[in-house]
């Protein structure tokens, strides 16, 4: 084994775990890049999905440091046992490098392991946008006021304007403006899902049930009172346009008690 050659793979292996921890700098948990690996697919977020990739990145760069440094070493191998050798290395290889990364990371300095605090306000407000325009979608969806909706509507156009306003910032924009846009988004939440609750209220006073009725609760009063208004036991003399209020009130609540698409996270 001569020195460059072992000097190379070291670099490799440096670099590659050197590059590792920077990119898990900002994360808040002990072991972030060994963690992700491991979990896998139960260690959710964007950013765990870097960092497995990363490392599985890095540990392949190694893999192939190694294969130029000892060239005669691989190349002496046969196919089936060199697919077996990279099969059983790579994970190894990635394990080490992760745990190597997080060894590393508090030996960074502080600059570099913490993300800009611009960058990681973007990041929150990005995800409170998601979180906004997805509560207005779903109100969208189950209201049918006409008052309601028009504020609704009014409020997804402002949603648009905060995204194009989120988009345009480039890290310059003051940080009393973005803790504005996160005020402005987080009252766009409040307001869609009051635009919901009065809804739901409303339809729960025209069927004469309780807004917390479960769908059996308002099955059985809706089949109850719709009888009363139409079909052959319907009494005499009554509105035969108060069967499609009740009808439309039942299916507002339905709709409402139904369960809603999953909405991004939004952290107090």
């Amino acid at each position: 084994m001569s020195i460059g050659s072992a000097t190379l793979v070291a670099a490799s292996l440096a670099g590659s775990a050197f590059g590792l921890a920077v990119l898990a700098r900002g994360a808040g948990r002990p072991w972030p890049a060994t963690g992700a690996l491991l979990l896998g697919a139960r260690e959710g977020g964007e950013a765990s999905r870097r960092l497995r990739f990363a490392a599985l990145v890095g540990a392949i760069g190694v893999l192939f440091a190694a294969d130029l440094a000892f060239p005669s070493a691989f190349r002496a191998l046969a196919p089936g046992e060199l697919v077996f050798l990279l099969a059983f290395s790579l994970p190894i290889t990635a394990c080490s490098l992760a745990a190597l990364a997080d060894l590393l990371r508090p030996l960074l300095p502080d600059a570099w392991r913490r993300a800009p605090r611009s960058v990681a306000e973007r990041r929150a407000l990005a995800e409170l946008l998601e979180g906004a325009r997805s509560e207005v979608a779903t109100a969208l969806r189950r209201v049918e006021d006409p008052d309601r909706v028009a504020a609704l509507e009014a409020l997804d156009e402002a949603v648009g304007e905060y995204e194009r306003v989120l988009v345009d910032d480039k890290g310059e924009t003051a940080r009393h403006l973005r803790k504005t846009l996160d005020a402005r988004l987080r009252g766009v939440i409040d307001m869609a899902r009051t635009c919901l609750e009065e809804e739901r209220r409303a339809a729960a006073r025209a069927l004469g049930v309780a807004p917390d009725a479960t769908p059996e609760q308002l099955h059985a009063v809706y089949a109850a009172l719709r009888d009363l208004y139409e079909g052959p036991g319907a009494l005499p003399g009554t509105d035969p346009g108060r069967a499609a209020e009740l009808r439309a009130a039942y299916e507002r609540l339905r709709a409402q008690t139904a369960p809603a698409a999953p909405a991004a996270s939004v952290s107090g």
